[in-house]
C-alpha cells in the first residue's frame, strides 16, 4: 500500500507524478520515526488528500525539516523526489497535488 503523489493542472489532468512503489511515504505516514508536521500527519494512506496551491509551500517547508533528519536511505531519496515535485506546484499557481492512498 502507497501513497502516490500527483501533479495535477486546474482541468485534472495529470502532469507529473512520484509513485510509491516501495511504500515509503505510507510507511512514515503509518509508523512516524520523526516528526511530522500537519500536513504530512493530515494525508491519508487510504484515500486522496488534496493539496491546494496555497497550501503547497507549507508541505514544502515540512518535507524539508524533515529532509534534514533523515539519513541517507531510500525514504530520503522518495522524499527529496516529492519535495521537488511539490516545489513545481508551488511554482505554478495552475495547478494542484493530490496524495492517492490504495
Amino acid at each position: 500500500m502507497g501513497i502516490d503523489l500527483v501533479l495535477r493542472n486546474l482541468r485534472h489532468r495529470e502532469l507529473h507524478s512520484v509513485p510509491d512503489v516501495h511504500n515509503l511515504l505510507s510507511g512514515l505516514i503509518q509508523k512516524p520515526r520523526w516528526p511530522l508536521g500537519p500536513s504530512l500527519s493530515s494525508l491519508n494512506p487510504y484515500g486522496t488528500t488534496r493539496v491546494q496551491h496555497s497550501q503547497a509551500a507549507g508541505l514544502q517547508t515540512e518535507l524539508r525539516s524533515l529532509l534534514a533528519q533523515i539519513p541517507d536511505s531510500d525514504l530520503r531519496e522518495h522524499l527529496r523526489r516529492v519535495e521537488s515535485l511539490v516545489a513545481r506546484s508551488c511554482a505554478d499557481s495552475g495547478t494542484y497535488l493530490t496524495f492517492d492512498g490504495d
